[in-house]
C-alpha cells in the first residue's frame, strides 16, 4: 500500500491536477497579467519623470546631496510596484494552490497569533541570534497535526560583525504527546550545544552523524530509540537535518540556500510545472515527518 506522501505525489502528475490548475488559475492568471503591465507602466512613468528632475537639477548645479536623494527616489519608485504585485501573486495564487494539499494557508509571519520571531527565539534548537527575518510562512494541518514552515534568516551582530546563525527552513508542529525532557540533535561538525548535556547513545554510526543533547538522559534514550536513530541515519543520505524535542512540539531545522516557496513572476503562471515544483517542495518536507515516523 503506498503511503499518503506517495499518492500525494501521483496525484500531481495526474489529470486531475491539471483539471485542478486550469480550473483555478486561468482566469486569475489574466488578471495578475494585467495587473502587471499596468504596474510596470507605473514604475517607468515614475522614473521617467524622476530621471528628468535629475537632468533639470544636474544642469542647475543642484547640491549633490539632493541628487543622491533624488536617485534613491527612482530605485523605490521603480521596484515598489513591481514588490506589491509580487505579493499579489502569493496572495492569489499560493491559498488556491495549497488547498490542493489539504488544510494550509499561507499567513504573515509577524502575525500576533504566530509571531514567528517570537516562537523562533523560544526554541533551544538555534544558537543564540538577535534577528530573525521569515519570507514564507505557512500553516496547516498534515494526518491531524498542527504545522508551522518558515522560511528564516537568522543572525547575530557582534561589535565587529554579523554572523549567519541560520539560513533555511523550520518545519515545527505539535504532537500527541508532551516529552518529559528536552532533546537537540545537532550535526556533530556543529559548535557544542552547552545548555545540556551530552548523551552517547550506542549506534555508532548514528553518533559519526549526530550529537544528542538534554539535561534527562534516561528520558532521552526512551525517545531515541534505535530504530529511529537508524531511520534518522538512512534520512541523512539525503541532507542532514537538525531537530529538537520541545514542549510537546518537533522542531526540525534543514539548512539551504534555496527560495523554497516562489512563485517564478517571470514564468507563464499558466505553466503547470511551476506549480507543480511549488507542491513538491511542500510535500518534501511533509515526506520527513512520515520517514522518520514522527507523527507521535
Amino acid at each position: 500500500m503506498s503511503s499518503d506522501i506517495e499518492q500525494l505525489r501521483e496525484k500531481l502528475f495526474s489529470k486531475e491536477f491539471s483539471k485542478f490548475c486550469k480550473a483555478e488559475f486561468s482566469t486569475l492568471q489574466r488578471t495578475l497579467e494585467q495587473e502587471k503591465r499596468k504596474r510596470i507602466k507605473k514604475s517607468l512613468l515614475y522614473m521617467s519623470l524622476l530621471i528628468l528632475l535629475l537632468v533639470v537639477a544636474c544642469s542647475q548645479g543642484i547640491n549633490p546631496f539632493f541628487l543622491i536623494i533624488i536617485l534613491a527616489v527612482i530605485l523605490i519608485c521603480g521596484v515598489y510596484p513591481y514588490g506589491k504585485y509580487i505579493d499579489n501573486v502569493k496572495k492569489m495564487i499560493i491559498p488556491k494552490l495549497l488547498s490542493f494539499v489539504g488544510e494550509f494557508k499561507i499567513l504573515d509571519p509577524y502575525d500576533k497569533l504566530y509571531r514567528i520571531d517570537k516562537f523562533v527565539k523560544s526554541l533551544r534548537l538555534f544558537d543564540n541570534h538577535n534577528d530573525c527575518s521569515c519570507s514564507d510562512f505557512i500553516v496547516g494541518k498534515y494526518k491531524g497535526l498542527k504545522i508551522r514552515i518558515a522560511e528564516i534568516y537568522l543572525t547575530r551582530e557582534s561589535d565587529e560583525n554579523k554572523v549567519v546563525v541560520f539560513n533555511g527552513i523550520l518545519l515545527s508542529f505539535e504532537t500527541t504527546k508532551k516529552f518529559p525532557t528536552d532533546i537537540i540533535i545537532k550535526d556533530n561538525k556543529e559548535k557544542v550545544y552547552e545548555s545540556a548535556d551530552r548523551v552517547y547513545l550506542e549506534d555508532p554510526e548514528f553518533e559519526k552523524l549526530y550529537d544528542v543533547y538534554s539535561m534527562n538522559q534516561i528520558a532521552a534514550r526512551k525517545i531515541i530509540t534505535p530504530a529511529f536513530m537508524q531511520r534518522l541515519v538512512k534520512y541523512s543520505r539525503k541532507g542532514k537535518i537538525t531537530l529538537s524535542f520541545e514542549n510537546g512540539r518537533i522542531n526540525i531545522a534543514i539548512k539551504s540556500n534555496k527560495n523554497w516557496f516562489r512563485i517564478p513572476t517571470s514564468s507563464n503562471q499558466d505553466n503547470i510545472n511551476v506549480y507543480r515544483k511549488y507542491i513538491l517542495d511542500l510535500i518534501q518536507l511533509l515526506s520527513i515527518i512520515e520517514h522518520l515516523k514522527l507523527n507521535i
